[in-house]
């Protein structure tokens, strides 16, 4: 008797050849099974599609499209795709047949060490992006690159597997623009924002998934999906352990910048650059980080908290370089240094130049990650960002109950009011709450006061196949 994931009936044998055999994973696409394929005699992964993510013939002639262009997939980084078929019988289930990979995820690996070592972490951010360029290079993107998705084998090869949600570039979409697809934790903020995915999009999820490897926690994780959503539209990826080497922290900040164009150009640059990081790595392990680079006598100065001008003149009269960017952080006050790298008190020779990130007094929103929720959801989210947030009522005959416009998005001024559209049904009297003003709904209640910048420096301091 097979264990069955939830809606999907017992079938022991699909188109009198393939023999199911045991579930190896379940996702939101269906279930994946170890089968054999009885004409060819050879065990594979069989995905079963659920009904309702293939219910129309469009949607199935695009899965197959996609499926045969990611069947030309050649890489040995990148599970193999076989074949797109239909069950003949009246069921008329719809499955993928793809290679099976023997091993366990990284996501499991992640449950059973927290943190995985950098010269370990490069080696798979290496193998990966050479996987992700063979995809790119015949137009496939994967937009669902995440821990469960990368496959460790007994014998060293690093597996990417489930194109369950992929796209070629040059497609019609299966789902529609302004519509977020793909897992929250891990999507870059283009898709946050509802807008397509490209082959950057990958490579900022690889840069994630790195980085939570590195750490421990997955950066952006938040309390619900559209904090995470908003954290990865406005939210710095946080810093590493100090006893990171300053060039993996930099590579990771390269793959997640918010702008697709400071990204990497393409995914055999990233694992040029893994390869060499991955190499410095290693070299300071084996012969010692200061026998190597003994530090200079100058210390980076420590400016975080500092006013812009104040952090510029004592790096600078420290004797190093300085650069500057604009970051958008809720409730703190504009030109205030927020985050600085190489860190303060690191040897001079590290300081090549000092970055650093100054308040820029806006905050980014996305339409999309609020329309659609309800007003608790959404007010909840925007005022954690500093927002001041009022309701208005709207009579309409669909979208009861939920936000339906916003009056403000882009890169907003932090403080800003903003004001939700919520859908009521004809025929309801709308009572403005007292103290609400015109707009039909009562007003929050107003920020705490946000921190002044100081103006002088601080003396201290599964065994599944891609579905978890």
């Amino acid at each position: 008797m097979l264990g069955l994931a939830p809606g999907l009936l017992l079938i022991e044998i699909l188109n009198e050849r393939y023999r199911l055999e045991d579930v190896i994973g379940s996702g939101g696409m269906g279930a994946v099974y170890r089968a054999t394929d009885l004409r060819l005699g050879r065990v594979v992964a069989l995905k079963i599609l659920r009904g309702g993510a293939l219910a129309d013939e469009v949607a199935r002639s695009r899965m197959r499209s996609e499926a045969s262009l990611a069947a030309s997939i050649n890489h040995p980084g990148v599970a193999q795709v076989f074949d797109f078929e239909q069950d003949q019988s009246a069921r008329g289930l719809s499955f993928i047949v793809m290679e099976l990979i023997e091993g366990r995820s990284l996501s499991q690996l992640l449950r059973e060490q927290h943190a995985l070592p950098a010269e370990q972490v490069l080696a798979v951010v290496k193998h990966v992006a050479e996987g992700l360029e063979a995809a790119h290079q015949v137009g496939v993107v994967h937009r669902d690159l995440k821990p469960s998705n990368i496959m460790l084998t007994p014998t060293g090869r690093t597996v990417l597997v489930d194109f369950g949600i992929a796209q070629t570039v040059t497609s019609e979409p299966v789902t529609d623009t302004g519509v977020m697809v793909g897992t929250v934790e891990y999507m870059s903020p283009e898709q946050a924002g509802g807008r397509p995915a490209t082959a950057s999009s990958d490579l900022y999820a690889l840069g994630v998934v790195a980085h939570h490897c590195l750490s421990g926690a997955s950066p952006f994780r938040r309390d619900s999906q559209i904090a995470t959503a908003l954290a990865h539209l406005n939210d710095d990826i946080p810093p590493l352990p100090t006893t990171m080497p300053a060039e993996v922290g930099q590579f990771i900040e390269s793959l997640t910048a918010k702008d697709p164009s400071q990204r990497p150009s393409s995914a055999a640059d990233v694992a040029l650059e893994a390869d060499r990081v991955r190499a410095v790595v290693l070299s300071r392990a084996f012969l010692g980080f200061r026998r190597l680079w003994p530090p200079d006598p100058e210390t980076v100065p420590d400016v975080v908290g500092m006013d812009e001008r104040d952090a510029k003149a004592e790096i600078r009269e420290a004797g190093m370089d300085v650069n500057m960017r604009r970051v958008d952080v809720p409730g703190e006050a504009p030109g205030q240094v927020v985050e600085q790298s190489p860190e303060g008190g690191r040897p001079g020779w590290e300081a090549d130049p000092v970055t650093l990130s100054v308040v820029s007094g806006k905050v980014r929103i996305s339409p999309e990650t609020v329309i659609g929720t309800t007003y608790a959801e959404a007010s909840a989210a925007l005022e954690k960002l500093g927002f001041e947030v009022r309701r208005k009522n709207v009579v309409q005959t669909d979208d009861i109950g939920v936000v339906v416009a916003i009056d403000k998005s882009g890169r907003v001024p932090d403080g800003s009011t903003i004001t939700l559209s919520v859908a009521l049904p004809p025929h309801v009297t709308l009572t403005p709450p007292a103290g609400s003003g015109d707009d039909g709904g009562a007003p929050t209640p107003p920020r705490s006061h946000r921190g002044e910048p100081r103006s002088r420096k601080k003396k201290g301091r599964d065994r599944t196949q891609g579905n978890d």
